[in-house]
């Protein structure tokens, strides 16, 4: 196995079937929002099941299809991923 390192991508730049931890999010008030109300907080263990359009991840127990544009606007760790 590769060795992890500590770089944020966004999250639609996230490879289906590799698990990250959420960093940040910057996409606009309202979205980051509803985000967090659905389960998107820093720390939070994130999984793109589907890299189609829409987006579909895995969230705890919660499956939630994303726009590419806000899916851009979720920082993700994939080395935190591997940690949780």
């Amino acid at each position: 196995m590769a060795p992890q390192t500590n770089t944020e991508i966004s999250l639609a730049e996230l490879k289906p079937g590799i698990k990250a931890g959420i960093v940040c999010m910057d996409c606009g008030e309202e979205v980051s929002q509803r985000l967090q109300e659905l389960g998107f907080v820093a720390g939070a263990e994130i999984e793109v099941l589907d890299a189609g359009c829409p987006l579909l991840v895995r969230v705890g127990d919660a499956r939630i299809c994303l726009r590419e544009a806000h899916a851009q606007g979720v920082r993700v760790s994939p080395s935190l991923g591997a940690a949780l």
